[in-house]
C-alpha cells in the first residue's frame, strides 16, 4: 500500500478521533485483487479486493501521489461519489472552495477566496495565498509556498519547499521541482528547477 494512501488514512483516523468517531469497518483500502491476501489489513485497516468493491457502499479517495495515475484512476471510477478530506489542523478560510476527492493534510493554510480544484493533493504545511486559482489534480510535497492571486493550471506538481512569487501564472502539466523558486509566468509544460527556476532541457 502506497505512503500516499497510509498518511491520507491517518489524516482520516485523526479525524474520527475529532469527532469521538471509531474508524474501525468504516474505512478500507482497495487494491487490485492479485495484490490482496484473505484478511489483509494494513494500519489495523481491512483491504479489499477491486473485484468486491460496492460503490454504493464507500466514499472514494484517490489517495495516489502521481497526479497521472490519480487521473488514470478516477476514469476507472468516475462514477463513484468522492470525498474531500480536510485535516483538523489546516486552516481552510471559510471563503474558499476546495473541490471533490481532493486533500488537505497537516498545518496547511489556505487563504480567502482561493479556488481548488477536484483531486488536488495539498501536503503537509503547504501555504496558497489569497485568490489563487487553482486547477484540477494539483500536488505539492511540504512545506510548499503559493503567494496570493496565482493562476496554476491543471496537473502542475510542486517539490517540497519550492515557492512562487504573488501574481504568477503557471500552464498544465508542469513540475516544479524541490527548492525551486518561481518568479516569472510558466507557459511551456516541463520541469522546471533553481532560483530562480528555469525549464530543464
Amino acid at each position: 500500500m502506497g505512503g500516499c494512501a497510509r498518511e491520507a488514512y491517518s489524516y482520516i483516523e485523526d479525524i474520527f478521533r475529532v469527532q469521538k468517531e471509531d474508524v474501525i469497518d468504516k474505512v478500507v483500502f482497495l487494491d487490485k485483487d492479485e495484490l490482496v491476501s484473505d484478511d489483509m489489513q494494513v494500519m489495523n485497516c481491512r483491504v479489499i479486493k477491486e473485484s468486491d468493491f460496492d460503490k454504493e457502499k464507500y466514499l472514494v479517495v484517490l489517495a495516489i501521489g502521481d497526479s497521472k495515475i490519480r487521473k488514470r484512476v478516477f476514469e476507472k471510477y468516475k462514477d463513484c461519489e468522492f470525498a474531500t478530506i480536510i485535516h483538523p489542523t489546516a486552516i481552510v478560510s471559510e471563503y474558499s472552495n476546495i473541490g471533490r476527492g481532493s486533500i488537505v493534510a497537516p498545518n496547511c493554510v489556505i487563504g480567502p477566496n482561493v479556488e481548488i480544484g477536484d483531486f488536488a493533493h495539498i501536503n503537509i504545511q503547504t501555504n496558497i495565498g489569497h485568490d489563487c486559482r487553482i486547477k484540477d489534480f494539483f500536488t505539492t510535497a511540504y512545506s510548499v509556498s503559493i503567494s496570493g492571486a496565482c493562476n496554476i493550471g491543471n496537473a502542475v506538481y510542486f517539490g517540497t519547499n519550492s515557492c512562487v512569487k504573488q501574481g504568477i501564472t503557471i500552464c498544465d502539466n508542469v513540475t516544479i521541482g524541490m527548492g525551486a523558486s518561481v518568479v516569472k509566468d510558466i507557459t511551456e509544460q516541463g520541469t522546471y528547477v533553481g532560483c530562480p527556476a528555469r525549464k530543464l532541457k
